[in-house]
């Protein structure tokens, strides 16, 4: 890639990521903005529906106290007369009141009057169960701990959710003992739903934490709710946004779930002002991207490549002492001013390095060792003038050919094996190699291989230098051939010396089996014995080793055993008889006719005495 396509690449990729980044940064700004404006508005609206939620509630508790604080109600509790259910309790009162049910109930929870009305429809309608079944849980949260308190709120019971208000009986002075509870609710459907949402625009539900088969949604958010944190806003997807409020039930219990949704008008509009924001600024960095380019075509790729140019110029002619041609002060000017520094000194150092080259050559043809060079194909590429010599070729010839023209088969595969091992932190071997020539003379050769590496670890070529060891080859196989006569007769007598000590062996085993025998040292201790001496003796073969003979013959024999052991170690011949004394036998000695015989075993002269 040329350098005006790296600076133009440089200039559009800086320009594209600083408008990323402003992108980005104003992206998540803007949206950020946008999204916390619109979490306060669902905020807003879910507070709204909780007000007018409340505003019921209290419109409710408002018509319940003003007829639970009645002394007509107060009196019908215990008269039960149909007249003032036909004036009280008619349909329009329903309508009226916008409930769907009234109860009235004594102290004991016993029902004196129930209606349920349809305000879709404008006619009564039976009385839920469930909340039939709860107005004695009612009954006993009015008139819990001794005292009176009325209850209002939302009331979860399995046919829907109903805002219930149940205030206890009194006279119209508030004075007296209650009588009963007055009870009076509102279903939460979807009409009255629709109705609370109405003037929020917004979509609002209910949820009891009790009921079955709640919205993963809201779900998800009752796990999120908690006394300490009652509201949560959450975005559904690009259009619909929700918020979660925990409302406490007519028990006071955090058991209800208010959700509110609505369309996402602030965030969509939000992204139409970011897409804005993103195009202008692109337009923008597009306009700054071309001025910057051209600029710098003008003022510095120009420049460079008439720089370039000259050096391209200087390096096809190969002529070091032209110079590069340009004008000016700046930076670019001062590096063409430097480059022509180079040259000049580029230009003494070729001088010099072409001094050197010619003595460097020099030394290495006056070298008798052959020295050569060939890359990892072993073509060579460099050979001296020994090389050339000893192999009889031109130099021409030479280069070019395989370093192991002359090398067998065998020994081509070893010195293969050799290089491929080589690393660069074991970068040199050494081979003793044969070269046949065509001919067939034969000649040995010492190698030293060296592997040349660049900074990268790469193989470049090898270096191998060489001597020729022919006569060494041949004084080392006459030594060879030496050394395997010498060992050929140490085997020979190692095999006879192993002959003859097995025969003494047999020998001492069959003296020392039927014979009374010992084996003596020059002083006459005993070194062996045959088991004939143990019988006749009686005594343990440990007492007889290393004792003297001397010790079991007579006193007037020890003399003549003395004198008979001095001869026979001396190489006399004689023949003497003795008696042998048995130490713990009392029958009287035997007399033998003893004799010496001179022997070796294991390297130690001894006496064999035998006893006839």
């Amino acid at each position: 890639m040329t350098l005006r396509k790296k600076i133009y690449l440089v200039v559009i990729l800086t320009f594209l990521a600083l408008t990323t980044v402003l992108a980005l940064s104003s992206y998540r700004i803007l949206i950020n903005g946008f999204e916390e404006v619109e979490r306060e508005d669902v905020r807003s609206d879910l507070r709204g529906a909780l007000s007018m939620l409340e505003g019921k509630l209290a419109c409710m508790d408002a018509s319940a106290r003003d007829y639970s604080s009645w002394d007509d109600m107060y009196d019908f509790v215990v008269s039960r007369k149909p007249s003032f259910v036909v004036s009280n309790f008619s349909p329009s009162a329903f309508i009226n009141l916008r409930i769907n049910f009234l109860i009235v109930t004594d102290l004991r929870g016993n029902i004196v009057y129930s209606r349920g009305f349809d305000l879709e429809t404008g006619q009564h309608a039976p009385t839920f169960k469930g909340i039939l079944a709860r107005r004695h849980l009612i009954l006993g949260s009015v008139f819990s701990g001794g005292g009176v308190r009325p209850l209002s709120g939302v009331l979860w019971l399995p046919e829907r959710l109903t805002l219930v208000s149940a205030w206890p009986i009194l006279k119209t002075s508030g004075k007296g003992a209650p009588r009963g509870l007055y009870i009076i609710g509102r279903y939460l459907d979807a009409r009255e739903t629709a109705l609370l949402g109405a003037p929020l625009k917004s979509e609002l539900s209910f949820y009891h934490e009790e009921q079955g088969n709640l919205p993963e949604d809201v779900a998800a958010a009752r796990q999120a709710l908690s006394p300490e944190r009652r509201e949560l806003v959450r975005a559904i997807n690009d259009d619909a946004v929700s918020g979660y409020a925990l409302f406490r039930d007519a028990f006071g219990k955090d058991s209800l779930i208010v959700k509110i949704q609505d369309r996402r008008t602030i965030f969509r509009q939000g992204m139409k002002t970011i897409v804005y924001v993103i195009v202008f600024v692109l337009l923008a960095a597009l306009i700054f991207a071309a001025v910057m380019v051209a600029l710098l075509e003008k003022s510095v790729l120009r420049r460079v490549l008439h720089i370039s140019h000259d050096i391209r110029a200087i390096e096809a002619n190969g002529i070091m002492g032209r110079r590069i041609d340009l004008e000016g002060a700046d930076e670019i000017a001062s590096l063409g001013r430097d480059i022509n520094n180079m040259l000049g000194k580029l230009e003494e150092s070729e001088a010099m390095i072409r001094g050197e080259s010619e003595r460097y050559r020099a030394v290495i043809e006056d070298q008798t060792e052959f020295i050569c060079r060939f890359g990892a194909d072993g073509i060579l590429s460099f050979v001296n003038d020994a090389y050339r010599r000893f192999f009889s070729h031109r130099r021409q010839t030479m280069i070019g050919r395989h370093f192991l023209s002359f090398i067998p088969d065998d020994d081509r595969r070893l010195i293969h094996a050799l290089l491929d091992n080589l690393t660069p932190s074991s970068s040199t071997a050494t081979f003793d190699a044969r070269v046949v020539f065509p001919d067939g003379q034969e000649f040995w050769q010492n190698w030293t291989y060296r592997a040349l590496y660049d900074d990268a670890g790469l193989l470049k070529e090898y270096q191998a230098v060489g001597r020729d060891i022919t006569d060494r080859k041949h004084v080392e196989e006459k030594l060879s051939s030496l050394n395997r006569q010498l060992e050929e007769a140490n085997t020979q007598l190692a095999q006879a010396y192993a002959n003859m000590k097995q025969n003494l062996d047999v020998l001492r085993k069959h003296l020392f089996k039927e014979e009374i025998a010992f084996l003596l040292d020059r002083d006459g201790r005993i070194f062996g014995i045959t088991e004939r001496v143990l019988e006749y003796l009686k005594v343990s073969r440990n007492q007889l080793i290393g004792a003297s003979v001397a010790d079991y013959l007579t006193a007037h024999d020890r003399s003549l055993f003395d004198e008979a052991l001095h001869d026979a170690w001396i190489g006399i011949a004689g023949q003497v008889k003795l008696k042998l004394v048995r130490p713990q036998n009392e029958s009287p000695s035997q007399e033998f006719e003893i004799k010496f015989a001179r022997m070796t075993l294991e390297g130690k002269r001894l006496l064999l005495l035998t006893l006839r």
